[in-house]
């Protein structure tokens, strides 16, 4: 599993970045376990927002705070995953 971002840094990093952080924390994850390859199964990013009001005037927004990723690290022969 890898994640980036959290409630508080989530609103000033860019989607982009979370994304991309949370990918290389899923590769350094796979790393330290002697994984050179991960198949990534599942992701999900973490939004949170406010504003509005009960009968609809105001506005809301929501941002991306948090993502997190989830795969399998396997030990492949490098030649057959073109390493």
């Amino acid at each position: 599993m890898g994640s980036q971002g959290n409630a508080i840094v989530g609103g000033v990093k860019s989607n982009r970045k979370l994304a991309l952080g949370a990918m290389n924390d899923l590769r350094n994850e796979a790393l330290a376990l002697g994984a050179n390859y991960v198949q990534l199964e599942t992701n999900q990013a973490g939004m949170t927002g406010g504003g509005g009001t009960l009968n609809g005037s105001g506005g809301s927004s929501l941002q991306m705070t948090d993502v997190t990723n989830v795969g399998n690290a396997y030990t492949c022969n490098p030649e057959e995953i073109g390493l």
